[in-house]
């Protein structure tokens, strides 16, 4: 039997994502999902909805990224209507309605998301996208610099991000958001959402989940696709990818992504 709580989250739920310039499709809604609105941010010419609410927007900042975590981030702003907010990645496929994953677990806290799916910690996810080209390292050090000297923790957790489920309207909630695109949009900052969240749930002492739900695991609610351009990658680079970002979906994608790490750290030595 349901709660009379239940039933009020049931009636109060979006699901939204942004997308922005053209860097993925929009993915289809399935049919029969009609307990939630969803909805879609975007500057890009829709031809079919798939299923979305498309809401045209002027992409006046000029930058796609800052465009995308504007809507991201600040729900509160954009979607006041709603109580509860599911956000996607443009490429996330929905495989079910949500409605029970936001009962499991937005009861007790106002947030909750995916565990990141290959670091624990800032600091070594500002390393890598130093290495890899994501971020200019001398903003990814400015806000290290910024979140060590405040004792933030190395190994406190990191949230993929992809998937934010919220109560976006809380005043808790209101404040991290607002904190975090205080930080994100900051003149000289990485652009990097990752690098920031959970030092900003640490600081201001904020409880939440992390769900054992992710795009990249097996189960019945979400499913990771790979963006637009991955289309132009070698396609041996291409599978290689896609086995490490699906690695815990199956045995078989975990044993592929295995062999494949055995085999580039045997070239490495080589090289």
């Amino acid at each position: 039997m349901h709660t009379q709580k239940e039933d009020y989250i049931k009636n109060n739920i979006v699901v939204y994502t942004a997308l922005f310039g053209d860097y993925d499709e929009l993915i289809e809604i399935p049919e029969g999902m009609h307990k939630c609105d969803f909805i879609c941010f975007t500057d890009q010419k829709i031809e079919n909805n798939k299923g979305w609410e498309i809401i045209k927007i002027e992409n006046s900042s000029g930058s796609n990224v800052l465009q995308n975590r504007k809507y991201k981030i600040l729900p509160h702003v954009f979607l006041s209507e709603y109580e509860y907010s599911v956000y996607i990645d443009s490429n996330i496929r929905l495989l079910k309605s949500p409605e029970s994953l936001v009962i499991k677990y937005l009861q007790d806290v106002d947030i909750a998301l995916p565990k990141h799916f290959e670091r624990d910690c800032i600091y070594t996810e500002s390393e890598m996208c130093i290495s890899s080209g994501k971020a200019i390292q001398k903003e990814v050090e400015l806000l290290v610099d910024e979140i060590r000297s405040a004792g933030f923790p190395e190994k406190y957790g990191l949230a993929e991000n992809n998937i934010i489920m919220r109560r976006h309207n809380s005043e808790t909630i209101i404040k991290l958001m607002e904190s975090w695109w205080d930080i994100f949009s900051k003149s000289g900052y990485p652009k990097r959402d990752q690098l920031s969240l959970m030092y900003l749930l640490w600081l201001l002492n904020i409880e939440y989940k992390y769900m054992d739900e992710s795009s990249r695991n097996n189960n019945s609610f979400f499913r990771f696709k790979m963006h637009k351009n991955a289309n132009s990658m070698p396609f041996l680079k291409k599978i290689a990818f896609y086995i490490s970002s699906t690695r815990d979906q199956n045995i078989l994608h975990r044993l592929a992504f295995e062999i494949i790490s055995i085999l580039s750290n045997i070239k490495k030595k080589i090289n």
